[in-house]
């Protein structure tokens, strides 16, 4: 299936893999998205770049709170720089790159927000007095489906067209530019490509996934701070309409594509999730089964062996465990030793034989919750469609009535009509429903 993927690279991140032994693979990964039929935007940023010529002119560059302050002559520095040298020279590249590979090849066009009034702005002003910024208050995606279309990859420059200041060019961030288009164009992922591993919590590890309120309550308690502030901010406004939103580490080799078609981030996933209150007091749940599956209780760690099943559902690991401890040891071992800790939790599996198929956690945030919330069910791709799925909640649901719970959350990442569609087929009463 032929996707739209809207991925921005960062300034600091282009031309190589910096720190690192490796080489840049970022143009073999776009080259090979678009090889695939999927329909790429690519939005570059470029402000080291941009820095490097006002010092060259004579002035220093200003940041405030993240933002470049700029001025008129950091203005005309911009629009060299990012229109001018680093656009043409990535379109150059791209190109260039495209003729050492079989087949027709998917060609890049060069444009900025100014050209057909891709990026209406005004100016920014939520941070102070800081020049010739703008706000994205518009995408017209009218030209760039017209280039999606005709077979090509436009790579995009951040500046916008002012919208009252007659024909005022305005320096846009190239983060909230991606995100802003990305959202309008309802995009199945997006991508930002940086120079770090991820959003980073306060002991500076990667924090794997994050929403908007733990967005927000990380920015208001300082754990997120400076140019990384920009970055989150955009990131949700991509989620808006983008299925998908990734923060990753572009300096890994074939990171964006591995992000993108394997489901496997080096970073950071931003989720909508949508929360379903069910009343479980006047239903009636009898014992689930799933043909000749055996459902059993079992007090593991949830948490990592859910990313084992979810790994294993997009064929980023072989499947080659028989047990939940086994599937535990694996991403200990071989994905992510960094995992930490984790309580052990109320997860009902579904086996066939000796074999795990299918996955329910249930998540109690506190020890004297009054209302278990149910995460994370996975089925292996070969069981699905046999009830594997339906038995592992219902199980989930059965075991939570019989602790004395009166109602249970049911959280469903958006997206996943799936998920979603088997929550609604149970048939309980849903209290509410609300995203967070």
């Amino acid at each position: 299936m032929n996707k739209t993927i809207v991925v921005k690279l960062g300034g600091s991140t282009l031309g190589g893999q910096s720190g690192t032994a490796s080489p840049d693979t970022t143009l073999d990964d776009l080259i090979k998205l678009t090889r695939e039929g999927h329909q790429v935007v690519v939005v570059h940023g470029g402000g080291n770049a941009t820095s490097d010529l006002l010092r060259k002119m004579g002035e220093q560059p200003r940041f405030l709170n993240g933002l470049r302050v700029t001025d008129e002559s950091a203005l005309q520095a911009a629009t060299m720089m990012i229109r001018g040298q680093i656009n043409t020279g990535l379109v150059e590249s791209f190109n260039r790159a495209n003729r050492f590979v079989e087949g027709t090849p998917v060609l890049a066009l060069g444009l900025s927000g100014v050209d057909g009034n891709i990026l209406e702005a005004r100016r920014e002003t939520r941070f102070g007095d800081i020049g010739y910024v703008g706000e994205v208050v518009k995408v017209n995606i009218d030209l760039l489906v017209q280039v999606l279309s005709s077979g090509f990859m436009p790579i995009i420059a951040p500046l916008g067209v002012s919208v009252e200041d007659g024909a005022r060019t305005f320096n846009l961030n190239a983060d909230t530019a991606a995100a802003a288009i990305a959202a309008t164009l309802e995009a199945d992922a997006t991508v930002f490509l940086t120079d770090v591993p991820g959003v980073l919590d306060e002991q500076k590890r990667t924090i794997r996934r994050l929403g908007k309120k733990s967005s927000h309550h990380l920015i208001e308690s300082g754990v997120i701070t400076g140019g990384m502030i920009p970055k989150v901010e955009a990131a949700l406004k991509a989620l808006e309409g983008s299925r998908r939103v990734m923060v990753i580490d572009g300096r890994k080799p074939h990171a964006l594509y591995n992000a993108v078609e394997h489901y496997l981030p080096d970073g950071t996933t931003f989720v909508r999730r949508k929360l379903m209150r069910v009343n479980l007091s006047g239903a009636e749940i009898s014992p689930a089964s799933a043909q000749n599956y055996t459902l059993a209780t079992a007090p593991i760690e949830a948490d990592i062996l859910g990313e084992a099943m979810h790994r294993a559902y997009y064929g980023t690991i072989d499947y080659d465990w028989n047990t939940p401890l086994d599937a535990i040891e694996l991403i200990k071992r071989e994905l992510d030793p960094d995992w930490g800790d984790y309580m052990p939790e109320l997860s009902v599996s579904a086996t066939d034989g000796d074999k795990l198929v299918g996955l329910c956690q249930v998540v109690c945030e506190k020890e004297d919750s009054s209302e278990p919330c149910l995460t994370n069910v996975f089925t292996l791709p070969e069981f699905r469609g046999q009830g594997v799925g339906r038995a592992v909640v219902e199980e989930s649901l059965r075991r939570i009535k019989a602790a004395g719970y009166p109602s249970a959350v049911l959280r469903v990442t958006l997206g996943n009509d799936i998920a979603e569609a088997l929550y609604r087929s149970l048939g309980f009463e849903v209290v509410e429903l609300y995203e967070v």
